[in-house]
This record gives structure tokens, sequence and C-alpha cells, in this order.
């Protein structure tokens, strides 16, 4: 998330570069950024002290424990913008540091969750002294309510209590919602000049989660949208949101007066955003089109929308943009579903051409989904002369709650099944030469088409999938080749190890890549591309 300071002359933010995702800082006055020295990945930025002399952020390790996933370790890091000194919090390896909260100038609340804890403790840190001081245990995140209270929600009701005691007073409860009111509460704010909380919820039995404002003095809840709203946010006396739609992300502005209201980034994709603190101005990590995600700043009373950051660090030389053209079709059930399309860049170049091109049909993780937007994968092939088709089949995120309930392995491979021959109808299109990929749980369809059609395909590229032998001994001997990713660190390698051991004993190709000192996710784009390297050496060898 962009994270302004105090006073609207700075913001903070992660950008993805050569050594992996780092901290920068977008002088506002001078339009320039500048990098703030971090020695790993920086997870999140949690934000300025209140005279914007220390700013709070995560790191990862540089190295994690066995069988642990990245998100699982984090470090709170302080940055001092005076002395331009970086130094970390505390000093355990193995903790999650994270929900930090600046009470005043120079005291932090944060918490602390060692890892095999089953609770997470909370701290008031000192800056001058450079002291922790533990004060509870077992508070979950929270909005700041005044200078010494928290309020969070509790069996789907805000309750509120000090920060800054072990003794636990009494919870103090600011709403009565009945039993079974909410469920999937996100995102809680609080607006303390209107004393209303704003938040995301999702109904019980509703299909979509929408954005509620809850005034405290009149116990009014207000619903503000009707679907598929993501991060909602305070904007003066108005508020914003991040809407969906057929999974293009857009920022929805709804400031106080009706005629700034505004969608940006329609026909682009929003990935995440933060108001400045007068409500005047919105910071944007987003795109317009399907260019990199920069960063991007829009005045509500100028009506006007600036790049202040590229997204890309060098301009576009011998690569092609193609831009994924979402589709959808009835299945085999009737279930409608929706897929993407990046055509390969000759076609992009010259649409009358009559070459057929092969197609890498690719499965998203059912907790996730693909988006229109920038897609690094996507153009890569779409650059090599391929259709990249991207299917978001049953059970996948973004199309409300009845279509994730509709998860089911089998049939979501069937989904896979019935887009390929949808755009097998396409004279450009070569069905014979089609490779599966797929990303973490997508890895259980692709295991699913392989089962049951394995002469379709001829080849497959499995990234951080969850697999053991068993699944190698459940594949028919006319399996296709199998290319597999695997973080150093993250718990599924040991079962690919597994799988790939399993799976050349008994006569299939299977060859296994490890991304050095990663998880089950990289954000090292020196590892993402030695990786994209070795998929171009497997695809030229199956795909002749």
């Amino acid at each position: 998330m962009p994270v302004p300071d105090w006073s609207g002359r700075h913001i903070a933010y992660v950008h993805a570069i050569e050594s992996g995702r780092r901290l920068f800082i977008a002088d506002l006055t001078g339009s320039h950024a500048y990098q703030i020295p971090t020695p790993n990945d920086v997870c999140q930025i949690f934000g300025w002290s209140q005279d914007d002399r220390y700013l709070a952020f995560a790191q990862a390790p540089p190295v994690f424990p066995p069988a642990t996933d990245e998100p699982t370790i984090a470090w709170l890091t302080l940055y001092d913008s005076q002395s331009h000194q970086v130094w970390r919090i505390g000093n355990l390896p193995a903790v999650a540091e994270g929900s930090a909260t600046w009470l005043t100038e120079h005291r932090l609340f944060y918490s602390l969750h060692k890892l095999g804890s089953d609770y997470t403790e909370k701290f008031i840190y000192d800056v001058d002294m450079q002291t922790a001081t533990k004060v509870r245990n077992y508070l979950s995140d929270f909005v700041l309510y005044g200078t010494n209270a928290g309020v969070y929600f509790d069996h789907g009701n805000l309750r509120s209590c000090r920060l800054d005691t072990t003794n636990y007073p009494p919870v103090v409860s600011l709403s009565a919602f009945p039993p079974n009111t909410f469920e999937q509460i996100r995102w809680l704010q609080y607006r303390p000049e209107t004393a209303t909380f704003l938040f995301c919820a999702r109904k019980t039995n509703s299909d979509w989660r929408c954005l509620y404002e809850f005034d405290t003095e009149t116990s009014r809840l207000n619903q503000l949208t009707t679907r598929a709203t993501y991060n909602g946010q305070c904007l003066g006396r108005g508020y914003a949101y991040v809407g969906n739609t057929n999974n293009q992300f857009f920022l929805a502005l709804r400031p106080g007066r009706p005629e700034e209201a505004t969608n940006l980034f329609t026909g682009g994709n929003v990935t995440t955003y933060a108001a400045s603190r007068d409500g005047r101005k919105v910071f944007a990590i987003a795109s317009t089109n399907v260019e990199p995600p920069g960063l991007w700043e829009y005045d509500i009373a100028m009506k006007s929308l600036q790049n202040l950051v590229k997204g890309q660090t060098q301009s576009w030389q011998a690569a092609t943009l193609a831009a994924p053209q979402e589709h959808c079709l009835k299945s085999f059930d009737g279930v409608e579903i929706h897929y993407f399309v990046t055509p390969p860049a000759t076609m992009v170049k010259n649409l009358a051409t009559t070459n057929r091109f092969p197609v890498v049909l690719y499965l998203p993780p059912a907790t996730w989904q693909f988006q229109h937007g920038f897609d690094l994968p996507a153009e890569f092939y779409a650059n090599l002369d391929c259709w990249y088709v991207a299917v978001n089949y049953r059970g996948g995120d973004g199309y409300g709650r009845q279509f994730a309930q509709l998860q089911n392995t089998a049939n979501a491979a069937r989904d896979a099944l019935a887009v390929l021959d949808q755009i097998a109808m396409n004279r450009c299109v070569d069905a014979r030469r089609v490779i599966l990929s797929s990303e973490s749980s997508g890895g259980e369809e692709v295991l699913e088409l392989l089962r049951s059609q394995p002469d379709r395909w001829r080849g497959a590229m499995l990234h951080h999938p969850a697999m053991g032998a068993g699944d190698a001994e459940s594949l028919p001997t006319n399996t296709p080749p199998l290319f597999i990713v695997a973080g150093s660190m993250e718990r599924f390698l040991p079962g690919l190890q597994e799988f790939t051991e399993a799976a050349n004993q008994r006569g299939l190709k299977a060859e296994l890549h490890i991304q050095a000192a990663s998880g089950h996710e990289t954000f090292n784009t020196d590892r993402i591309k030695e990786t994209l390297l070795q998929e171009l050496d497997f695809v030229g060898r199956v795909l002749p």
C-alpha cells in the first residue's frame, strides 16, 4: 500500500527491482523518488509517526526456517528520516511482527507472534528509549480509538479496550449487531470527526462483500455499496473503495460532494491505494491499461490524475504489450465460466496472419483469479508467440460466494476443457500443442487433467503445488513431461521432492527447479527471470 506522510510531502511505497521488493519514498514536492536501503524484501508498510520522522515497515528475513512460508515471518523495522538509519525493533529470528500503529510521535504499538506459538503478544515500543514493553496478549487487528484504546471485531461486533495494560480491563461493546449478522469482516477504519466506523463485510447468506458505515452515536448501520467491494477507506467525510467487475478492479471515490464522485482505472487495474490525511488526494498503485502498475496521484478538487512513478524502469524495446481479452462461456452443466485470452505478439502486430500458434492453458489458485491487467507470464508467452489462456474456473475467488462454493476439482478441470474446446475453433489456435500451467492450488486441476486426458497435453508447468509421491503414482504412464517449481524454504518442498523421485522411478519425465532463498512466493526479479528462462528451455523441448 502507498503510505503518505502527515505533511503530504512524501509517500512511501514498495517497488520490485532486481534484488527484490524494496522500500522507496517519493518526494511529492520535487516529483522524484529514492530508495531506502534495506537488506531484505519489504513485506508491508505500517505508517509514519505523527511528526513524519519515523517510518515503520516489515521486512522478510534473508533465510526462513525449514518448512515455513514467506509470509510467516516478518521483522518490524524503523527508518529515521533525519539520520537515515534503518534498524529492527527486536532480534528474535522466527517471529511475525506486525499490526504496528503509532500511538504518539515516538510510541509504537505492535504485535509479535513467535513461530510455533498459539497466541500473539502486544508491545509498546519507545523510540527514544529504544525499549519494548509487553502490555497485552490476544488482541486481534484493530484501529486506534483515541491514543490509548483500540477497536476490533469480536464475534461479529465492535469492541473497545485499553492498550497499555496486562490486567485485561472490561471490554466495551460499541455495537449490538444480531448474532451471525456478518462474516468476513475486513478493513476496519475509524473516522473521529463523525464518530463512525467503516468496514467491508459480507452478511450471512449474502453472495457479495459490501461496504458499511456504523454510527456509534445513533447505532445506525448504513450499507454503502451493493457488491464486490474491497478495501474501503475514509475519504474526508466520504469514502473510497476498490470495486470489482469481472476481475477488472477499479478505484471508486465518493467524497462528501456528489459532483466529485468518480471511478478511476476502469480500463486498467488497481492493486492498492491510500488517501491523504486531509482527504484531498488519493494515491494508488494501479495501471490505466495493461502496462505494469505504477504510482499515481489523484487530486479530488482539481480532478487531475498524475503518474508519479512508472511501473517499469526501462522502456519497451523488443517486447510487444498484449492485452488480455475477457470472455465467458457456459460449461458442460450450464455454469458460466470467465476466461482471459492474451494473443500471440504476431497477431497483435498482424491480425491478418494465418499462422497457427500453440497454447499455454493457465489455471490460477482457487483463492485467486486471473485479472485484467499486466501479467508477466502472460506477456512472456505472448511474446514467444503462444496463446496465453487463463481460466477462472468454478470455485475460484472474485465472482461471489455461490460461485466459490461450487469448488470441485473434477468439474473445474472440465471447465478448462470447455474453454480449450471453445478457443480451438479459432483457426490460429493449434490445439494439438497445449501446455498446462498452474500456480499453488491450481495444480490440483492440472493433475486432474493429466489423469483424465494425458494425451491432450505436450507438457505441464506446476508452480509451487502441493503434491507428494501418491500423486505421482496416480498419473498414467503416458503423462507428458512435467516442469515443477518450488521455493527452497516452502513447506511443500519435501513433498515435491518425493513426487519427482516417484515420478521418475515410474519412467515419467519430471524435473524439479528450486528457487534459492524463497518461500511459497518470490518477489526477487532475478529469481523470477531465472525461472522464466528455465521454462523457456522446457517449452522449447516439448513444443517442437
